[in-house]
């Protein structure tokens, strides 16, 4: 009996239900669940789980994934600090994704909680150009009263044509905010009048979807110097990222043990949407190591 071997089907917007990407809050490349600071100074920033996009005015702001109770795997938390005067969280959806949706009615939820906050605001707004976020234009707001109680909010609305250009759905309250938390989870987008349950994506193909906007490259090289001053370049590749990548500074990997022999210095170049190379310097003739360090790679929306 002959086999056929059927090609490998690309993910897109219509393979999943929900057009939000990481909803669950489960995958967070950048911090595997340990704390982080929102920087006030910095305006619209992505340092939490993947692809969700924060905001904090007034004073810096702690956010992290944590355990949410059964049947959630997880939230992803806000907390409050003196001095804080605003706080926002959402999700800039790619134009390639939610341009099938133009003209269609789709539903809106998320689980949203406040210890100390009463109410939120939802907006949806468009880009200015294609997946750019410089000058976004309002689409629709209103307030969510919220309470301690997780709770799930709903908003139904037909995407309108300028949505070619991407969506920005963002939850946002300029008041003081200076103690308690807020938590999110099951954040959906869907098309229909109506919620439906959560959609729950498998890991293997939530990570897929998330490392096309981010992902760690690798610094791991072993080669013979024939002399000091010697750099060795070392390419790689990657499933392709939604455009060219910013490369972040070079750290250490945290699951990996660190090993360092006769080199100078190491880092990444050349990074493309698809692959990237990466070099070290030695310090003498002979075998040289980098192992256990990576770089950050991000190609989200901003």
């Amino acid at each position: 009996m002959s086999r056929t071997t059927l090609p490998a089907k690309q993910l897109n917007s219509k393979d999943s239900k929900n057009i939000i990407i990481n909803g669950n809050m489960a995958m967070d490349i950048r911090n595997l669940g340990a704390s982080h600071t929102i920087v006030a100074a910095s305006g619209w920033q992505y340092v939490g789980v993947d692809r969700m996009r924060v905001y904090c005015a007034g004073a810096n702001l702690t956010g992290q994934r944590v355990a949410g109770a059964d049947p959630l795997q997880y939230l992803y938390q806000i907390t409050g600090a003196a001095s804080a005067s605003g706080v926002a969280f959402g999700q800039a959806i790619a134009a390639y994704n939610i341009a099938p949706y133009i003209g269609k009615v789709v539903t809106l939820s998320i689980l949203i909680s406040g210890s100390a906050l009463t109410s939120f605001d939802w907006y949806l707004a468009y880009p200015g150009a294609a997946d750019d976020l410089t000058s976004p234009t309002t689409i629709s707001t209103g307030t969510l009263v919220i309470s301690s109680t997780l709770t799930r909010f709903t908003v139904t609305f037909t995407v309108p044509a300028n949505c070619d250009k991407g969506l920005f759905i963002y939850f946002y309250k300029s008041v003081a905010f200076t103690s308690g938390t807020l938590k999110f989870g099951e954040f959906q987008l869907e098309e229909g009048s109506s919620f439906t349950a959560f959609e729950k994506v498998p890991y293997e193909v939530e990570i897929t979807r998330c490392e096309h906007y981010a992902r760690w490259g690798p610094l791991d090289l072993q080669f013979y110097a024939v002399g000091a001053s010697y750099t060795h370049e070392h390419s790689f590749s990657f499933p392709r990222m939604r455009v060219t990548p910013t490369v972040g500074a070079n750290v250490a990997d945290p699951n990996l043990a660190q090993t360092l022999v006769n080199v100078t210095n190491a880092g990444l170049i050349r990074a493309t949407p698809y692959n990237a190379a990466a070099y070290a310097t030695s310090t003498n003739a002979g075998q040289a190591y980098c192992l256990g360090y990576r770089a950050f790679f991000s190609a989200e929306i901003n």
